[in-house]
């Protein structure tokens, strides 16, 4: 497994100066990359900063709008161009609203979502890439209508190959258990979010800190077992300090634990 780190964590940072805020990133080990949001500069451009900071891609979190039917031919031509092989969708419903409203947050409306899906993994498995979806907290502890939450109709209603990335501290806050979700998700776990989160601080907990409550040698070892691909860190924290400087405090401490124990 590679450990990449979430450019969510660094995102005000990362959009006020691309260039400098991957060469801090790089010159402080960082290897792999895991890209959000909108794209801030023309494909061959980021493909060749990238390739200066000897940084790769390990997936990109692309919106859901930017999927659909009359763009999805110039999002899967722009990461090709950047070298990017993994489109995730970052968030369907929630307090966002993407995809939909709250108040049509149905079984009815996620199978529509599981049915675009699919017309999506055609497309972008049919060029040699992968489709998969970011969990949220309500995906982990939001019963809707039928009893079913939104993550499990998903996981019923998509293809064995549409990726879920387990967000650790989402199913923390949905008072479940991550390791138990990757178990469930399986060999579909092709990344996942490792997101420090504890019941004082909540998202600005220290990863591994006494408020932690990430099993992370329990999760690793999930994830292995599950081939997972990608470990990806994740930070949502407003309170710690510098975003870059956090951001890679926790991802060295995220390392430690996948290392050969003596």
């Amino acid at each position: 497994m590679t450990i990449s780190m979430g450019m969510y964590s660094v995102w005000d940072t990362y959009q006020k100066d691309p260039a400098h805020t991957l060469h801090r990133l790089s010159a402080a080990g960082v290897r792999q990359v895991e890209m959000y949001g909108d794209p801030l500069m023309p494909a061959a451009d980021l493909r060749r900063l990238l390739a200066h900071e000897q940084l790769t891609l390990t997936g990109w979190h692309v919106e859901w709008r930017l999927l659909q039917p009359d763009v999805l031919a110039a999002t899967i031509a722009y990461h090709q161009a950047c070298g990017n092989a993994d489109l995730i969708i970052p968030a369907l419903g929630g307090p966002w609203e993407v995809g939909h409203r709250q108040s049509e947050n149905t079984p009815a409306v996620w199978s529509r979502h599981a049915a675009r899906i699919r017309e999506i993994q055609a497309a972008v498995e049919g060029v040699g890439m992968h489709l998969g979806y970011h969990t949220h907290t309500y995906d982990f502890g939001e019963r809707l209508a039928d009893g079913r939450t939104s993550l499990e109709i998903l996981l019923a209603e998509t293809d064995p190959n549409f990726a879920i990335e387990v967000d650790t501290g989402g199913a923390i806050e949905a008072g479940t258990d991550p390791v138990a979700w990757l178990n469930r998700v399986g060999r579909r776990a092709r990344y996942v979010h490792c997101k420090p989160y504890g019941a004082e601080a909540g998202l600005n907990t220290v990863l591994a800190g006494p408020d932690d409550a990430n099993d992370w040698p329990a999760i690793l070892a999930a994830a292995a077992q599950e081939e997972t691909r990608s470990l990806v860190y994740e930070t949502e924290q407003t309170t710690r300090g510098d975003q870059v400087a956090v951001a890679l405090a926790d991802l060295t401490r995220l390392a430690k634990f996948q290392q050969p124990q003596s």
